[in-house]
């Protein structure tokens, strides 16, 4: 299936076929009775802009991963399968980088 990233790309075609083959990876995982899919954001330098003073890189990106999140938790809860969030570490990626991060999002869905 490859790599299931893409939840946070700055082109909309990105996200949609992120989102799809999340999904599908959703129904593949309950078809076969396992009830977990591990999930990264994001590897690699963020390619989203700095609209400071509206918002910063990192804002934008929580904000699209809370989005993201909301979206497919839904799909999530029916096929009966929990989504795990992986942290990567700082040379993998500029965000989400600690348990206490992932944490962070998980109360806000």
């Amino acid at each position: 299936m490859g790599a299931l990233t893409g939840y946070i790309s700055e082109k909309r075609y990105e996200r949609e076929r992120a989102i799809e083959r999340l999904r599908v990876a959703m129904s593949d995982a309950a078809d076969l009775g396992a009830h977990t899919v591990i999930l990264t954001p994001h590897f690699g330098p963020s390619r989203l802009p700095d609209l400071t003073p509206f918002r910063t890189t990192p804002q934008l990106e929580g904000e699209m991963f809370v989005w993201f999140l909301r979206l497919v938790n839904d799909l999530a809860t029916a096929l009966g399968v929990v989504l795990c969030i992986q942290p990567v570490n700082r040379y993998e990626s500029e965000f989400f980088n600690t348990v206490e991060q992932a944490a962070q999002f998980c109360q806000q869905i």
